[in-house]
């Protein structure tokens, strides 16, 4: 009998934690994109366009496979690959997202040595794609969240920017984070 009991709380334990819930990001997910989509330079990847935004091709550096920029100028998202090492590579699930995530932190550190000044970390999957995303500052108000995912073969970051010269409060910043997550839901393969 005892036997027993330790077998159905083992498989109980087992399925509430498989049939949990899913994991969900502290940003929703419901700006509206319009039908138009932009396609990424160096792939497959194309994303819906939010309502009160458009494309800008990048003719100075191409640094950027996608950008868009919201249609008053106040902020803008850039889509650019991340080129991996080879160990960086191989790691797999949420340990990969966090992987690139810190991977990514490390570049953005580097840049702003002095002044970085870390925000919110999340994993999150949206249309059963993981995703992972963090949030930093920089001491002249610089603000801009970076989402991390995988897409085929290539990983990718998308960053959404609040422009330095505008006033970025935090419902401004709550609109500019919702629609980088609604852009997200757009990925298809």
């Amino acid at each position: 009998m005892r036997k027993h009991n330790i077998i159905l709380s083992l498989l109980f334990t087992f399925l509430l934690t498989s049939c949990g819930p899913a994991l969900k990001s502290i940003y929703e997910d419901n700006y509206p994109l319009t039908s138009r989509r932009v396609f990424s330079r160096t792939g497959e990847l194309s994303l819906k366009i939010p309502d009160g935004w458009h494309a800008v091709e990048d003719n100075e550096k191409n640094m950027f496979d996608i950008w868009i920029v919201k249609d008053n100028y106040e902020s803008y998202m850039t889509l650019v690959p991340i080129n991996l090492d080879e160990e960086s590579k191989v790691k797999n699930g949420e340990n990969r997202i966090k992987n690139l995530m810190n991977y990514s932190k490390y570049f953005k550190k580097i840049e702003n040595p002095s002044k970085y000044s870390e925000g919110i970390n999340e994993v999150f999957e949206i249309n059963d794609r993981l995703f992972g995303a963090y949030e930093y500052k920089t001491s002249d108000n610089f603000k801009e969240r970076v989402v991390v995912f995988d897409y085929k073969k290539t990983s990718f970051e998308l960053s959404a920017v609040c422009d330095r010269t505008q006033v970025c409060d935090s419902l401004y910043l709550l609109e500019l984070y919702n629609t980088q997550n609604s852009i997200i839901t757009s990925i298809k393969e």
